[in-house]
């Protein structure tokens, strides 16, 4: 990372506004078991999926979009 996206990245990093979050939530994924990412929950169900590949994720996520349109309509 150089230039301006360093900058501005280390300027979010030294502002500290989301820290609070940012612990809040690492505290609770480790209730949850979360190890890495990327983990899926759904409906408090996590969703073993061991590919971290890309197009597999995105495809996942379109399949999962694709049920949840069907009951949300």
């Amino acid at each position: 990372m150089t230039g301006a996206a360093l900058t501005k990245f280390n300027t979010c990093v030294d502002d500290r506004s989301y820290a609070k979050y940012v612990k809040a939530t690492m505290t609770n994924a480790g209730k949850a078991g979360v190890t890495g990412t990327p983990t899926i929950f759904i409906n408090g169900k996590e969703i073993k999926n061991t590919s971290t590949d890309y197009s597999t994720l995105l495809q996942t996520k379109n399949s999962w979009n694709t049920i949840l349109a069907k009951y949300t309509k």
